[in-house]
């Protein structure tokens, strides 16, 4: 035996093995396993909890201690903590949890806490500042308007100033106190000036007021004529307006401005309407003039091309003409009057003549030119859809006519459509007169040439059959017909691997699998006959397949025999999309 009862194993397996000898020599042996388990966990033992404050200008500390030394019966494989001697720890209570592991995986875990405390209290810096009264007389501050980045190791918590509120009696330089807190209740004061000021404008108010020029075009007003009880919240010392004079030129509405200042020096303002009014006419003076109309059959003239050095003592305000828009109906001679305005509204008018004149040829489309296909039997032919279009006059159109030069020739009146034309080019000429005599024209070519009709089959086409399917659907075969104005009918027949027929195209039917003809017949508007052929092949591609085979069998073999005849019992389940035969390896009977 290679172990003997009662000896020591370590932990693991250890494979013993006997072995029997016999007289002659003859030996057997045997083995089984002696597994020893590790189930003893190690012993490890924390250092105490430790208490420390902050770090200088830190919220936390650097912690350091001695690291445990655990114990095992066997190997302490690992020593493992959450947290390492010498790392930061923030204020407030951290437990370290040491994990001892040994070689046969068995852990033991011990903790201790770590406490570091906010020792150190917050730095407040201050800064002066200003509060300005309110309109009634008061002002309140906040810590924030007086704190200018006040800070703590761990984050300020709380800010406040007193005094915090002022009034009128306040006003000058006044002396604050800023506290700044932490959340350790550490704290920390500052001063700061506050200097209280009144810096609101008076409330003025004002009045609207109507003056008259003077013969010599002027006029002034005082401050106390727009004052209408301007205040202050202490009080007003003295008033002021601008502009305080008028001319001519500021007849009509003119903005002033009321200042009223208090004994701080403060200024409210308030603005009023002065109204500045001129009595005396203008003098009004008058022009003939000659205007056209325009591409829509009217006219709009301004009075300025009327007016011929109308005056007035101060200014000429506006200008109006009546009539001032023509139409059609207006051509020649008419009378107007014009208006003259001054700022004030004084008017004066006189008379002109407004001359109307047409001078605008009218519009119109010609149609493109025309191509038309005859048979050859045919040597002339009737065109229509071939009139004007857009026709249009600003004042309206008196008649339209046309002629007709080159292989037909002849003229007529408004719509040459209906004509019958000769082969060869014709040109076309419209000819367009208004009512006012004005005439334009234009121009196109109708051209009628002979022609037969063009049948053109597509190459042979060769497929493989949809899946699953014993042939396939065959698209964009389409013949080419043209041209398709001298096409009566077409159709198609199918002959071979498919047969059928039908009308237009054989694209989209479904073809079987060989070969079949395909032979398109089209028939002209003159009863003419055009054929053309091709083939379409379908080529079978597609691979039967077994859905299941038959179990595997194991048998015996037959009486008497070194073998067994095979007799399948069952025949396997496939897909084919044509035609099929099925073979067997070996075949049915053989031994």
């Amino acid at each position: 035996s290679t172990h003997n009862s009662g000896d020591a194993f370590p932990v693991g397996t250890t494979t013993v093995t006997y072995t029997a000898t016999d007289a002659a020599g003859n030996t057997s042996t045997c083995s089984f396993d002696v597994v020893i388990s590790d189930t003893e966990s190690p012993v490890v033992t924390c250092p105490a909890d430790v208490n420390q404050d902050n770090d200088p200008g830190m919220c936390g500390a650097v912690i350091s201690w001695t690291e445990p030394l655990p114990t095992d019966n066997c190997v302490v494989d690992t020593l493992f903590a959450d947290m390492q001697s010498g790392e930061f720890f923030d204020v407030g209570t951290t437990t370290v949890t040491y994990t001892a592991v040994d070689s046969s995986g068995n852990t033991a875990t011990c903790s201790f806490t770590v406490t570091v405390t906010d020792a150190e209290a917050p730095k407040a810096v201050c800064q002066d500042a200003e509060a300005f009264l309110d309109a009634s007389g008061n002002v309140a501050i906040t810590a924030a308007d007086i704190n200018v980045g006040s800070t703590d190791n761990c984050g300020v918590t709380n800010m406040q100033v007193a005094p915090s509120s002022f009034d009128c009696d306040s006003l000058g330089q006044r002396t604050v106190t800023l506290t700044v807190s932490d959340a350790a209740g550490n704290t920390s004061e500052c001063t700061a000036t506050v200097t209280v000021a009144d810096t609101l404008a008076p409330t003025a108010m004002c009045k609207n007021l109507t003056v008259t020029l003077s013969s010599g075009g002027t006029v002034s007003i005082t401050a106390a004529a727009i004052d209408n009880g301007s205040t202050d919240n202490c009080a007003v010392d003295s008033l002021a307006v601008s502009p305080s004079m008028f001319t001519c030129d500021d007849i009509g509405n003119n903005s002033v401005t009321l200042s009223a200042f208090d004994a701080s020096g403060n200024q409210g303002t308030c603005t009023a309407t002065v109204k500045v009014e001129d009595k005396a006419s203008p003098s009004a003076a008058c022009k003939d003039i000659t205007v056209q109309l325009n591409g829509n059959g009217n006219v709009v003239i301004d009075p300025q091309q009327i007016n011929d050095g109308s005056s007035d003592n101060c200014y000429i305000d506006s200008l109006a003409v009546t009539p001032n828009g023509f139409t059609c109906a207006d051509v020649g001679d008419n009378n107007v009057t014009l208006m003259v305005y001054d700022q004030s509204n004084n008017s004066a008018s006189c008379g002109a003549v407004v001359t109307v004149v047409d001078d605008s040829a009218p519009t119109f489309t010609c149609p493109a030119d025309v191509l038309v296909e005859v048979p050859n039997s045919v040597t002339d032919t009737v065109v229509n859809n071939i009139g004007l279009s857009n026709v249009d006059d600003n004042c309206g159109v008196d008649s339209t006519w046309y002629a007709l030069t080159g292989a037909t020739t002849g003229n007529g009146m408004n719509d040459a459509s209906g004509t019958t034309f000769n082969l060869d080019t014709t040109t076309v000429t419209y000819y367009v007169r208004d009512v006012n005599g004005n005439v334009d024209s234009c121009s196109f070519q109708v051209i009628v040439v002979q022609v037969g009709l063009s049948l053109t089959c597509p190459a042979n086409v060769v497929v493989a059959n949809d899946p699953d399917s014993c042939g396939a659907v065959v698209l964009n075969i389409d013949p080419i017909i043209t041209p398709l104005d001298s096409l009566q009918e077409a159709f198609y027949t199918m002959i071979g691997a498919t047969a059928g027929s039908g009308s237009g195209s054989a694209s989209g039917n479904f073809f079987n699998v060989d070969t079949t003809t395909v032979t398109y017949t089209a028939v002209s508007t003159s009863n003419e006959f055009f054929t053309c052929q091709f083939t379409v092949v379908v080529q079978d591609t597609q691979m039967p397949y077994f859905l299941d085979c038959p179990p595997s069998l194991t048998v015996g073999n037959s009486p008497l025999m070194c073998g067994l005849k095979f007799d399948p019992t069952a025949v396997p389940d496939f897909f084919e999309n044509c035609n099929y035969t099925i073979t067997s390896i070996p075949s049915q009977g053989t031994i």
